[in-house]
This record gives C-alpha cells, sequence and structure tokens, in this order.
C-alpha cells in the first residue's frame, strides 16, 4: 500500500510505523490505522501513544472489522476458508470513540462499508453500493471506520 500511495502522491511523505514503536517526536498531519487496532495488546496505550504524534487538528483514520462479524469470521478460520489471524479484541465504533476522547480525539465521521465481502458478479457491486445506504442494513458492513480530529 505504501508504494501504491507513494507513487500516486509522490509530493507526499508516507512511513509505516508499528503502532506500539510510536515515540511522539515528530508530529503528523494523517495518521491512518488500517486493520491494526483488533489486534493490539493494548489498544488504549496504542492510542496514547498515537496522539503524541498529533498536533492540533491532526487527523486520525481508523479502519478495522465490523464486531458483528466476528462469528463468521471465526468460523470461517476454523474452517479453513480464511487465513487465521490469531487472537482479536473487536472493538465496536463507541468503544473506540470512548478510547479516542480520552486522547483528545473528537470524532468527525463514522460508517459502515462492505456488507458483501466476496465478489459475487452483479450482486456484490450493487448491494454495496446501494444497499449500504439502507438504515437497517447500515451497520451491517464488514468493515468499520472511524475519522477523528486531535483537539486538545
Amino acid at each position: 500500500m505504501l508504494e501504491i500511495a507513494r507513487k500516486r502522491f509522490p509530493e507526499l511523505e508516507f512511513r509505516q510505523i508499528p503502532a506500539e514503536e510510536l515515540q511522539g517526536k515528530e508530529k503528523f498531519d494523517y495518521l491512518v490505522m488500517a486493520d491494526v487496532v483488533e489486534h493490539l495488546s493494548n489498544l488504549e496505550q496504542a492510542l496514547a501513544k498515537t496522539a503524541g504524534c498529533c498536533r492540533k487538528g491532526s487527523v486520525l483514520i481508523i479502519t478495522s472489522i465490523n464486531p458483528v462479524w466476528e462469528p463468521i469470521l471465526d468460523l470461517a478460520e476454523r474452517l479453513g476458508l480464511k487465513m487465521p489471524e490469531g487472537p482479536h479484541d473487536w472493538p465496536g465504533q463507541e468503544r473506540l470513540r470512548q478510547l479516542l476522547e480520552r486522547q483528545g480525539f473528537q470524532a468527525r465521521s463514522t460508517g459502515y462499508r462492505l456488507l458483501i465481502p466476496k465478489h459475487v458478479p452483479f450482486l456484490s457491486d450493487y448491494a454495496n453500493k446501494h444497499f449500504a445506504r439502507v438504515p437497517f442494513l447500515r451497520g451491517l458492513g464488514v468493515i468499520q471506520f472511524l475519522v477523528a480530529e486531535f483537539k486538545p
């Protein structure tokens, strides 16, 4: 992903730093935690370290698996239909929001995407584009996202 980003936006600098290794010596405008939070042994500590790398107005983008999908994904791992990923902590939107607020972040937007994660010709593209907007289906997307601004 980094190489694609660097090629697409050569004027910007992209880095990959493990959340546990953030030091706070440098401040960043944007931080992305893509499919990371569910694998961290201490999410609150990692978010505190992330906040230490922010200046006022920095934006943090988090994507993770929607906890609603936990039983399905666990079963898929046990049946060999999905690569095992080890232990998970599946934080939901509200828990993420609360943890971020403790560190000085304010949520700007949240949501879910990808109702049908497996490509089914015609169906998955249509459903992921249109059904994801239907209120009672909206929270069923596999991917949850949260965009927060650092406002200490």
